[in-house]
């Protein structure tokens, strides 16, 4: 009996031997290898009540409060600092109140994602901007009608749109940028460039500016320096759409161009101007005659100036204060539009901005287009003053055949003097 007892003592040890390693096996199928992560959840952020702000492209933002409410009443509060905010709050359902006041700007969300339950513990809220005020436009041809466009800003906008008709918005860029213009629709949407907010056209003009590119989304637009405070004007159409998100965003810096640089003072030696602002001509001043084809500008090395006829002749003066029977004064043009060119290098590659109004400054010209002085202001012709006037007068066209800026044909009805037409402001002192 004992035997018996032993045999079937070891026989049973044996077999829960075999059970206990059936069962590991088992487990060790049925639970996932914890290195590979499949055992893990697909919601990175756990099981914990919790919330996600970003703005309207998706970019997280920060220093916004957020208010935990509870039937009414608030049981915490949090400062969202840019990531995922893991809330500790025990199974019910809790309402999110945000205080957007730091963020500086005006924005808007859907308030129905603020409620959070135990079926729904995480959510989260993107803000859009705020639409801007409707603002009327006239559309040209082939439109011909008035619409309210939408004044629109960087960042993501929810846009409400009438279906089968063009929905206008007007986006002006506060920084140089290279900026893409997308949209979030749940139809077929295109999106068109219809120029400046002061002549609206009615067809898409994109093709026609070279810093406007399309694409399938949408479209990119560089805005240069120069462009910065233009007003563009856009429009997006949908066969049955009723709203889209527009997303505006800064994607980079544009390319340098010389077009955007500074304009370059353009100045005579200071010890020359002292010089001319000294000299004290006498006679009756004479303008020059540009009828008289033998008038003829010769420059003196010697003394640095442009003469009448030979080296030797009347020193010529140029008058900056008083309007020509041609064209208006040299003060009214620099106050009025700037006497400024464009200098290219012999490939037509523009390689300086140059400015001509601080060289007339220089002579104490006052820089208001208006503004009164007691007596003419009259100094010796030097190559840069004359400089000055040469190349502005043949980059508008003044004296070239032909030119309908040519100020000459009209004025004189005959022959004039085509080389030395630039002494259109310059006369001489007699007696």
């Amino acid at each position: 009996m004992l035997k018996f007892t032993r045999r079937a003592l070891l026989f049973l040890c044996a077999f829960a031997m075999l059970l206990t390693l059936a069962a590991c096996n088992k487990s060790q199928q049925d639970s996932p290898d914890d290195t590979t992560g499949e055992n893990t959840s697909k919601n990175p952020y756990g099981d914990s009540y919790g919330v996600l702000i970003v703005d309207g492209n998706g970019a997280p933002v920060k220093n916004v409060i957020v208010k935990v409410m509870q039937n009414g009443e608030q049981i915490k509060m949090f400062v969202y600092t840019g990531e995922f905010l893991s809330l500790p709050l025990d199974p019910g359902t809790y309402e999110l109140e945000l205080d957007l006041s730091q963020l500086g700007e005006g924005y808007t969300f859907d308030e129905s994602l603020c409620v959070l339950t135990p079926e729904k513990k995480q959510t989260t809220i993107r803000l859009f901007n705020n639409l801007g005020e409707k603002t009327p436009i006239f559309v040209g041809d082939p439109i011909s009608t008035d619409y309210d466009a939408y004044l629109v800003t960087e960042g993501a906008t929810k846009l409400p749109l009438t279906a089968n008709d063009y929905n206008f918005f007007i986006f002006t860029p506060t920084v140089s940028a290279i900026y893409t213009l997308t949209y979030e629709c749940e139809s077929d949407l295109v999106m068109s460039y219809h120029g400046g907010i002061h002549f609206v056209q009615g067809n898409d003009v994109s093709q026609n500016n070279s810093d406007i590119s399309k694409y399938e989304n949408g479209l990119s637009l560089k805005v240069y320096p120069t462009n910065i405070g233009g007003s563009y004007v856009f429009a997006v159409k949908s066969t049955a759409a009723t709203s889209c998100i527009l997303k505006i965003k800064n994607a980079g810096d544009t390319e340098s161009r010389i077009e955007d640089a500074p304009w370059t003072p353009y100045l005579e030696d200071t010890a020359r101007v002292a010089e001319q602002l000294a000299m004290q001509p006498t006679g009756t001043y004479t303008p020059i005659d540009l009828t008289d084809l033998s008038v003829k500008a010769v420059y003196n090395e010697s003394d640095g100036y442009y003469h009448l006829g030979s080296k030797t002749g009347p020193l010529l003066f140029i008058d900056l204060t008083s309007d020509t029977q041609y064209v208006s004064s040299i003060q009214t043009i620099c106050g009025l539009q700037g006497m400024n060119t464009y200098i290219y290098d012999d490939a037509g590659t523009v390689i300086e901005k140059r400015s001509y109004n601080d060289l007339f400054l220089q002579y104490g010209m006052p820089s208001d287009s208006s503004a009164k002085v007691d007596a003419p202001i009259r100094v010796a012709l030097t190559p840069k003053l004359a400089e000055a006037i040469q190349v502005f007068g043949e980059k508008n066209g003044w004296w070239k055949t032909g030119s309908e800026s040519n100020i000459f044909t009209d004025k004189l009805f005959g022959a004039y003097n085509q080389e030395y037409a630039w002494l259109l402001f310059c006369g001489y002192y007699v007696g």
